[in-house]
């Protein structure tokens, strides 16, 4: 059968219509079958050719060229179609690419989770944007080269569960910049340099870690929280002084200053390392909040010339330990094991004077030693004493004193000596305290336990102070032994007294009584 399509002739069979030349068709053209053809040309305001799969119902591919922009859409009965890049070379179909129904675009990936999956390897020159980019494969990589030089390039990868971040500069290593670009202005927090060394402040780390010089302080911290940061190292405000501290952090206004790091009671504490001196601060268990600036009291200090002081002051003499008590009661201490002190030096017969004991500048006492001997002195200098009167009735406080043996409960041992309190009686210089009198002291009820940690970081349980209590313990009397000389010396004087009036006399009554003997 013949006929035509426009101008042209169209010959037609049972197994479809052959067209010799260009067949030019006003209108819409509607083909079931195959079409094989040269070149096919659709023209109009927005023509369309369409591709119906006529096997179910809506099942359709549009390509559209409308103002300008291509448009392919898909159809799938209600849903949307895939749209799916494949290659046919030898008959077998090869798939490139695909759009699924969600709209998401897999290469390599025949099921995308995301906007864009590719399986594979992505070679882009220019700028990549996008809201999350996954990169999925053994050892999936991300690399950035930089194409100005050679071998110029970074790679973000992951291998077997770590994430490792590669720098090539060239034939050397590449440096790793970590910053910040708010506002548009480039603010670097750190850096790798080629040798691994990392710097935080500084453009030039010289050490492994570096934290750079500044007027504000540097350190390092860690802790609980925010409102807990325990443990503090840094580098004091415009000083070269190093401190570690607990609760403690430097203050990045004031100099040599100390900030609160914690927000909850706490005792805070610091070791601080200067030009020369070594000082260590304490700080009573108080509730400040963090950055609240806190001063803490220097409990002691090691100088440049060996001197240690306890207790605050300067100390001056080399290599010796000097303690300042509290100023106000005078209280001062050593708790330690036996023994507690020493004092070692090379041979010599000078004196050497070991303890030193000053009030308010002038001295009170002292303990010196030679090569044999070790003499302990208390000030008794005339010119310091006013009403100075002889002891009367000394030996009457002798004769009422109770001398005892007896055992400490402590410790079993026995001893010779008074019982504080019948002395006080007799002599109440001799003994301090007051009978059965009891103290208040504070005492740690529960101790401190520190917060725990999951693997994460995430806080398991909380931080809980120690919590103190006050209970009633004795306060035990002493007696001072030394201040029995004066009496027992009064005492032996009235008694040589004596027994010199006795014994003039016994002369008298001797001589007497031998010249009654003599005479017939």
């Amino acid at each position: 059968m013949a006929g035509y399509i426009g101008t042209k002739a169209v010959n037609l069979s049972t197994t479809g219509a052959d067209i010799n030349g260009n067949a030019n068709v006003d209108g819409t053209l509607d083909v079931t079958g195959s079409v094989t053809a040269g070149d096919v040309n659709i023209t109009g305001p927005s023509p369309v050719l369409t591709l119906t799969d006529d096997d179910t119902a809506s099942e359709y591919t549009k390509i559209e060229n409308s103002s300008g922009a291509t448009f392919i859409t898909s159809r799938n009965g209600a849903g949307n179609g895939a749209i799916i890049l494949s290659g046919q070379g030898g008959g077998v179909t090869d798939e490139y690419a695909r759009f699924i129904s969600s709209g998401n675009f897999g290469i390599g990936d025949t099921n995308p989770a995301e906007a864009l999956s590719v399986t594979g390897n992505i070679t882009a020159t220019g700028n990549v944007t996008a809201n999350d980019m996954f990169i999925t494969g053994a050892t999936p990589v991300l690399r950035l080269t930089d194409t100005d030089g050679t071998d110029e390039y970074t790679n973000i990868a992951n291998i077997n569960g770590s994430t490792r971040i590669d720098s090539r500069d060239g034939a050397a290593n590449g440096t790793i910049v970590f910053r910040g670009f708010g506002g548009g202005v480039l603010d670097e927090y750190a850096r790798f340099d080629i040798t691994g060394q990392l710097g935080i402040g500084t453009l030039s780390p010289s050490a492994v870690l570096d934290l750079g010089a500044g007027t504000s302080g540097r350190g390092l911290c860690w802790g609980n929280s925010a409102s807990a940061v325990y443990s503090n190292i840094w580098s004091s405000y415009s000083s070269a002084r190093t401190t570690i501290g607990n609760g403690l952090r430097g203050s990045t206004s004031v100099s040599s200053g100390f900030e609160s790091s914690v927000s909850s009671s706490w005792a805070k504490s610091a070791m601080s390392v200067g030009t020369g001196i070594v000082q260590f601060y304490t700080d009573a268990a108080s509730t400040v909040a963090v950055g609240t600036a806190v001063t803490p009291t220097e409990r002691m200090r090691i100088n440049a010339n060996g001197a240690i002081t306890l207790g605050g002051g300067t100390g001056a003499t080399q290599g010796s330990l000097s303690i300042y008590p509290n100023y106000s009661t005078g209280s001062g201490n050593f708790v330690a094991p036996t023994p507690m002190s020493y004092h070692n030096r090379a041979g010599s017969a000078s004196v050497g004077t070991a303890c030193l004991f000053q009030d308010n500048g002038g001295t009170v006492g002292s303990i010196t030693y030679t090569n044999t001997s070790t003499s302990y002195f208390t000030t008794s200098d005339y010119r310091l004493k006013e009403n100075i009167t002889p002891i009367e009735g000394a030996g009457d406080i002798v004769k009422a004193m109770r001398p005892a043996t007896y055992n400490f409960i402590g410790d079993g041992q026995w001893h010779d000596g008074f019982i504080a309190d019948e002395l006080q009686e007799l002599h109440p210089r001799l003994v301090s305290g007051t009978k059965d009198s009891m103290v208040d002291e504070e005492y740690e009820v529960t101790p401190a336990v520190e917060a725990t940690y999951d693997a994460e970081g995430v806080e398991l349980t909380p931080a809980v102070p120690s919590v103190m209590g006050t209970r009633s313990v004795p306060d035990y009397q002493q007696v001072d032994y030394s201040k029995l000389t004066p009496i027992l010396t009064a005492a032996l004087k009235e008694a040589l007294t004596k027994i010199e009036v006795l014994e003039a006399q016994n002369a008298t009554f001797e001589t007497r009584l031998a010249a009654l003997e003599a005479t017939p």
